[in-house]
């Protein structure tokens, strides 16, 4: 976790070495008051993911 929080590693690798699934770490990071290191290319790569997905769908995802 120092790793991810010192910029060292990225979230995914550091969650891998964990073995904790994606949210159980973004909760432990809440919980140790770390902050998310979400930049340009994460929001991209999210962006991609959500097109791929509406695609696949049909329908336009949404947050609310």
């Amino acid at each position: 976790m120092r790793l991810y929080e010192k910029g060292i590693a990225i979230l995914d690798h550091v969650r891998k070495i964990t073995g904790l699934s994606k949210w159980d770490f973004l909760e432990l990071l809440a919980k140790e008051d770390i902050p998310l290191h979400y930049g340009e290319e994460g929001l991209k790569e999210d962006l991609g993911t959500t097109r791929k997905l509406s695609k696949k769908t049909g329908r336009l995802l949404s947050w609310r």
